[in-house]
């Protein structure tokens, strides 16, 4: 097991580390569209707060993920603690290294998401997310030039 888990380290497919998650969250009232004369008193605000997280990121022949179809290539694995709750974000979006790349969530399958997250006793131990890249994220050497 020690072997398996140094090939991994070596090859950069797992590790753990910070994850910064962004979101943001309306306060107020929206206008009513339907009069004329209605003001909007709704505003909106950003927020950003960094996690520690377990990260996988999905590469061919070295993912036993693959097997299911909506994990492909490219996408990013995460599993926050059990305490962390992120439901209530809306549109979140995650940055896991200084690469500039931009991840969203993604939609997995009932099947995927119960064998991943981990329960004891109905007490959450992990919370895993699927995500991919969001468009026009990807930063390459050449676009960073």
């Amino acid at each position: 097991m020690r072997k398996l888990v140094k090939k991994m380290a070596a090859r950069g497919d797992m590790n753990a580390g910070p994850v910064i998650v962004k979101w943001r969250s309306q306060t107020g009232t929206p206008g009513n569209p339907n009069r004329e004369s209605s003001q909007a008193d709704e505003t909106w605000q950003d927020h950003e707060q960094e996690y520690q997280a377990f990260i996988h990121y999905v590469s061919a022949g070295a993912s036993t993920y693959q097997r299911h179809s909506e994990v492909q290539v490219g996408d990013v694995i995460l599993d926050f603690p059990g305490n962390i709750d992120l439901r209530d974000k809306r549109h979140p979006q995650f940055i896991i290294d200084d690469s500039g790349t931009v991840y969203v969530r993604k939609d997995a399958g009932v099947e995927l998401m119960q064998t991943w997250d981990v329960r004891c006793n109905g007490v959450p131990i992990t919370m895993t997310l699927l995500l991919r890249p969001q468009a026009g994220t990807l930063h390459t050497p050449a676009a960073a030039e």
